[in-house]
């Protein structure tokens, strides 16, 4: 309200576009002023408080693509082009060796190599009910199908990353079960895990990430905090949200105490009882 001095508020594409285009300069300058913190005394560097929250994306909640489905189809695409590789080398006299790795350069190629046929026949192709194709045109629109479907898997791989799902309409969202359940059916919904560390009543570092729960988020957290800072803080303070061997195992090796609360902790108390 101070910056806008009464002026109308920017919509929403416009601060998109402003963060998109300095997201880094936005991140520089948060850190400048943590180090600044830091000099002047600012953040002692004893205990950091970190927890984090899901915020569910503005996103469609029924446009999930998941990796096992999609691992399951790239099986059943392989076997296809496998199946078409062994027709082309009887039918057209190829030495066509099918390598999964190769299979959109070689759908590529074989693509290229059916229009070559196609334009020296002067084929014209037909479409509609009725029409005869011929075999020459069935190939040609076979193997066009398994290359555009292929296609389409390699960018559904590359965007998968290290999840197991994401939104066609915001392809940086991850499914993710959140705390408000109106159904009570454990519904998965397009989110973000967005973490947040706190030292001296200051939020000294923050990051969005795509980790389904909070112990996953730890250690790239962690990294990320000891890459902005010039310190590094002694005692990491948590929820029984972030225990795991593997946080624990990191924890040990680069020198931090852990004060995270046993998942099992509410158990173990009514039983001493």
């Amino acid at each position: 309200m101070w910056l806008l001095n009464g002026e109308k508020a920017p919509d929403h594409n416009t601060i998109a576009r402003f963060r998109q285009k300095f997201s880094t300069e936005i991140a520089d300058v948060f850190n400048q002023i943590m180090n600044g913190l830091a000099e002047n005394g600012e953040i002692d560097f004893e205990n950091v408080f970190i927890d984090g929250t899901k915020i569910e994306a503005n996103a469609n909640r029924y446009s999930f693509v998941w990796k096992g489905t999609n691992d399951k189809l790239i099986e059943k695409q392989f076997a296809k082009i496998e199946s078409f590789l062994n027709h082309m080398n009887s039918a057209y006299c190829m030495k066509l060796v099918f390598e999964r790795p190769q299979a959109t350069a070689l759908l590529t190629s074989i693509q290229s190599f059916l229009e070559g046929l196609i334009a020296m026949n002067r084929l014209k192709l037909v479409f509609g009910k009725g029409k005869h194709k011929t075999a020459l045109q069935k190939d040609y629109e076979f193997c066009r199908d398994l290359l555009e479907k292929q296609k389409k898997y390699n960018i559904y791989d590359a965007t998968f990353g290290n999840r197991r799902s994401f939104s066609k309409t915001d392809k940086d969202a991850t499914f993710m079960r959140m705390k408000e359940d109106p159904m009570k059916n454990g519904q998965l919904k397009p989110a973000y895990n967005v973490q947040l560390a706190v030292n001296s009543g200051y939020i000294v570092g923050n990051m969005t990430c795509p980790e389904r729960n909070d112990a996953g988020a730890l250690i790239p957290f962690l990294k990320t905090l000891s890459r902005s800072l010039r310190k590094k803080f002694f005692n990491i303070v948590a929820d029984a949200g972030y225990e795991s061997e593997e946080v624990y195992a990191f924890l040990q090796e680069n020198g931090y105490s852990a004060y995270i609360k046993p998942q099992n902790y509410e158990t173990r108390k009514n039983q001493s009882i």
